[in-house]
């Protein structure tokens, strides 16, 4: 089962924030009260309330309140993960504000606070109902803003299955050679349909598979390593505090029930 990482959410009900920064990482913002002044890169939306808007890797994203307004109702998620990049690659994941009528904003906001408390939830469950509600945002937002016959690349499951088994070494040479790529082209289309880089995608997947064997058994951090291909426990340590934010046992610590 592919994964994600949540890395901060809040509903912050006067927010007066302005935030200004090139992300490597998705989220999802949601205003129901307020007016907010939103930059992709050049690109300027004057957003009233209530919309949703995405965050995702590339652009510079700038966003703040409008002039009229001093403050907005605001609900945000950032999140990662192998799980994310397949939302990406299928278009899943808005690339433009959506305005919302009232009664959906309503439900939107409804499964945002259901989320936020999942996740104070320890064990595995709390995260699984999290991602749950993630989802169901993200197959309404999907219904309403994916194009119509819009297909992956033929190569791109593929691709990513191989960058998600683990267990096999990957050559990236051999790999975009399979599929009539140089390494270049493999990695600029793959960064276009995920919005990461292949590397970054099997990091990300084995990041997410060690967060599951920290919660799901008791394998020792030495044995997770191993099973992950990490041939330096230390150096594992240090990849998995990178990005989670703390070491495998804090992390293991804080999901036990």
């Amino acid at each position: 089962m592919k994964s994600l990482l949540f890395l901060h959410g809040a509903h912050v009900p006067h927010c007066h924030a302005t935030v200004d920064k090139a992300l490597d990482y998705y989220s999802l913002q949601l205003m129901l009260g307020g007016g907010v002044e939103l930059f992709y890169d050049n690109d300027r939306y004057e957003l009233n309330s209530p919309s949703i808007w995405p965050g995702f890797p590339g652009p510079r994203m700038r966003f703040h309140p409008r002039a009229s307004s001093d403050s907005w109702d605001h609900r945000y998620i950032a999140f990662t993960g192998p799980l994310s990049m397949q939302w990406a690659a299928e278009g899943i994941i808005p690339r433009l504000p959506v305005t919302l009528e009232q009664k959906d904003a309503q439900w939107l906001a409804h499964r945002f606070d259901q989320l936020f408390v999942e996740l104070e939830r320890p064990g595995r469950w709390g995260q699984a109902w999290a991602v749950h509600h993630l989802e169901a945002i993200m197959l309404y937002l999907g219904e309403r803003t994916v194009t119509a016959g819009k297909q992956d690349p033929p190569w791109l499951e593929s691709v990513m299955e191989e960058l998600g088994a683990l267990n096999n070494k990957i050559d990236y040479a051999v790999l975009a050679l399979k599929y009539h790529m140089s390494m270049a082209t493999l990695r600029r289309h793959f960064r276009s349909e995920t919005g990461v880089s292949p590397h970054q995608y099997r990091l990300e997947c084995r990041i997410a598979e060690a967060r599951r064997l920290l919660v799901e058994t008791e394998l020792r951090i030495q044995e997770i390593a191993d099973k992950l291909g990490y041939q330096d426990v230390y150096y594992f340590s240090r990849q998995f505090s990178s990005f989670v934010g703390v070491s495998p046992m804090c992390y293991r610590k804080s999901r036990q029930i």
